[in-house]
């Protein structure tokens, strides 16, 4: 499996950093998200950057709105390829990640805490559409991570992913 980007987030309490990996399966062409083990803490710039480095990811999607914000400062100054959603960016990932699940295109694999957070996930209203309530009374940054992987990684269709919104260098 080529994973084409990452979706970060920090969770609410600020404990530990979420991090899921999107790609397309070559044969099946369904998309794949893995969520990794949490990062403890916050402070997790430099492994991420390994995890860039090593899988070869193409970018990291954050939403600057949220306890994820004070990652992009740090992942600039290593020059990381970053994509940002924006309110409507992350009223996309949530339509694009139930429309997969949906139509049975979307597989997801790792850590338990996705699918306790998908369990629990409640909806809000969000730029005409709907997004995930990050501040549920169970920590929805997995399923936040998850989402906003499956953001960066564009149409699936196109194995390379969409093109990144925005770079930091």
């Amino acid at each position: 499996m080529n994973w084409t980007g990452a979706g970060v987030e920090i969770a609410a309490d600020r404990r530990c950093t979420w991090v899921a990996l999107a790609g397309v399966a070559k044969v099946t062409r369904r998309v794949m998200v893995e969520l990794a083990e949490p990062l403890e803490g916050t402070q997790v710039t430099q492994t991420l950057v390994a995890m860039w480095q090593r899988l070869d990811l193409e970018w990291f999607a954050l939403d600057p709105r949220s306890p994820s914000s004070t990652l992009i400062g740090t992942l600039a100054a290593e020059s990381m390829p970053v994509r940002l959603a924006d309110t409507i960016g992350v009223a996309t990932a949530h339509g694009r990640f139930a429309d997969l699940l949906h139509a049975d295109r979307l597989r997801l694999r790792g850590h338990g805490a996705l699918d306790e957070a998908m369990r629990a996930a409640e909806s809000r209203r969000l730029a005409g559409s709907h997004a995930i309530d990050r501040y549920a009374r169970e920590d929805m940054a997995p399923l936040m991570a998850a989402e906003l992987a499956v953001w960066a990684l564009g149409d699936p269709e196109t194995a390379d992913g969409a093109e990144p919104g925005v770079w930091i260098m």
